[in-house]
């Protein structure tokens, strides 16, 4: 595993410790900053929206979550319970409004977004709507971002710098499509 995420998209740009206790975790790609509230430390390292960050213990590259203002509060649309939950009209609109921007669109999905049958933990009845809600809808919103838009993995960015961490020699599971 070379990537991580925080739960909750709770980090900020300007948490320096945050990037020390990741990078000395052996991570060398984080994705758990949203792009609507990057700051220092991060710096831009390529074209393809990630940030390069030089921690105690080597550098770590920053990815941060397609996110935006949605009805006065910050919202990533591409993933998790937005992507569940959203019409594909509006996932659409968002994308094209995130490219136009000049940004790239970054997505992510937890497991049991993808899996109607995944077992749920007992919960109260709002989690456990925000938690289960339009799982069958997912792969087919999935299917078409991945048809209409380029994407690739984390470790795949290719931007043009010379001090990029080292990638990693586990292999990575791949989104596969049935049929």
């Amino acid at each position: 595993m070379s990537s991580f995420r925080a739960p909750g998209f709770a980090i900020r740009g300007c948490m320096d410790w945050y990037f020390d206790v990741v990078r000395a975790a052996g991570y060398t790609f984080d994705s758990s900053v949203p792009a609507d509230r990057v700051g220092p430390p991060l710096k831009p390292a390529g074209g393809s929206g990630e940030f390069l960050v030089r921690t105690q213990t080597g550098l770590l590259v920053e990815v941060p979550v397609s996110s935006m203002g949605l009805m006065g509060s910050l919202a990533m649309p591409l993933g998790g319970g937005y992507l569940r939950l959203l019409p594909w009209s509006v996932l659409q609109r968002v994308s094209r409004q995130i490219r136009q921007s000049g940004r790239p669109l970054v997505l992510y999905i937890h497991p049991r977004d993808v899996d109607p049958e995944s077992p749920c933990l007992p919960l109260g009845p709002w989690r456990r709507f925000k938690f289960t809600v339009n799982r069958r809808s997912t792969l087919t919103k999935l299917h078409a971002l991945l048809t209409r838009y380029d994407f690739t993995s984390i470790v795949d960015l290719n931007p043009s710098r010379e001090e990029r961490p080292a990638r990693p020699s586990l292999p990575l599971a791949g989104l596969t499509r049935a049929g």
